[in-house]
């Protein structure tokens, strides 16, 4: 008897189930005060403007290495890092975040970190080290988010593979300077390459097509361009620096037990707007109810857009990202919320042997 696969379920605002329901509770008190950290400073902001964006906070304090290019999430010269604590896996988790569209007032319990968070001109991140050294900028408008890209993989991963490493840079444009030098000097970096002893640079015998002899030749293999035989910075081992733990910004332990105590109901009004954190679907339902018209926000890439371009106004946002319910995961079958990153979806089901699961997330993405 053959076994059904196991069922796939979107879950959304599960309290809203079939038949009769209690009275939802009132929300708790709110509390109009944010607190968040930046390249481990706390930072604590009474009732800021729901208007106001991540990278409009930064560089009005004076972080200016965060860059606005397009402004509309898509060159990522803005990007810079965003930790958290991850309630289902009860660890701290790094993301990339695109400062030009992350509302400020979605921080709360979150750390920042920045391109001059990372490392100093007399010290500078091997990440930095690497993209300037091995000529991976010009202009270096796109530099600082391209590093912090590399650097929340690095997080996340310090042992990359190639396929990794140019993932990682899926949301970073560079007008002037090419890709190639970039991913060369990014590709130091790759587990893949190490092992094979290998940098991978553009000008090496390896890596480049001969008269008679296909590309992917072993190390060593005899050309006058081979890694192997030239003296720059690629083929010095010495020089290939690699990110130790005690190099990068801690997780503020202050900011940890923050973010495991009870979540506050936030509320943040300015003159044209209203931005409301619920933490539990309960709370979510109910602020719905008393604004049936709100815009519920995540990711901000659609309200970000629409408000910008577009010239839209929401009178009320309700922000729904930080509640469990609806970033949770189950393994009886796949049990999927509605605010559940595809991304991370797609990586969890790579593990799943079911076909139509497979089939699912093919199409999602």
């Amino acid at each position: 008897m053959s076994t059904a696969p196991p069922s796939l379920a979107v879950g959304g605002m599960s309290a809203a189930s079939n038949g009769p329901s209690a009275p939802l509770p009132p929300p708790p008190p709110p509390s109009a005060t944010l607190t968040f950290y930046v390249n481990a400073a706390r930072v604590e902001l009474e009732n800021p403007s729901p208007e106001l964006t991540l990278l409009a906070y930064l560089r009005s304090v004076g972080l200016t290495g965060t860059k606005l290019g397009c402004a509309e999430g898509g060159c990522g010269a803005c990007t810079v890092l965003v930790s958290f604590y991850d309630e289902e896996a009860r660890r701290v988790k790094h993301t990339s975040v695109n400062a030009c569209l992350a509302p400020l007032c979605s921080l709360d319990g979150k750390h920042v970190i920045t391109v001059e968070g990372i490392g100093t001109y007399d010290n500078p991140h091997p990440a930095q080290e690497r993209i300037a050294l091995m000529f991976g900028s010009q202009c270096g408008f796109c530099t600082p988010g391209i590093v912090m890209a590399l650097y929340a993989l690095l997080r996340n991963n310090p042992s990359p593979t190639e396929g990794e490493i140019e993932d990682c840079f899926d949301g970073n444009l560079c007008r002037c300077t090419g890709y190639r030098p970039i991913l060369d000097a990014a590709k130091t970096f790759a587990c893949d390459k190490r092992n094979a002893g290998c940098c991978g640079g553009n000008a090496c015998g390896r890596m480049l097509p001969r008269e008679g002899k296909p590309s992917g030749l072993p190390t060593g293999c005899g050309e006058m361009d081979c890694c192997q035989t030239q003296t720059d910075f690629c083929s010095q081992e010495e020089n290939h620096a690699f990110p130790k733990p005690s190099q990068d910004v801690i997780f503020p332990p202050a900011l940890l037990k923050y973010a495991q105590s009870p979540k506050k109901f936030l509320e943040f009004t300015s003159r044209r707007c209203k931005w409301i954190r619920p933490n539990t679907i309960d709370e979510l339902l109910e602020v719905k109810r008393r604004y049936p018209q709100a815009k519920l926000v995540a990711g901000n890439t659609e309200v970000g857009i629409e408000v910008k371009f577009r010239r839209l106004k929401y009178p009320v946002l309700i922000y729904v990202a930080d509640i469990a319910e609806l970033c949770c995961r189950k393994e009886n079958g796949m049990y999927v919320s509605s605010n559940r990153a595809p991304c991370r979806l797609w990586r969890k089901a790579q593990a799943l042997d079911v076909a139509q699961t497979k089939e699912f997330i093919s199409e999602l993405i």
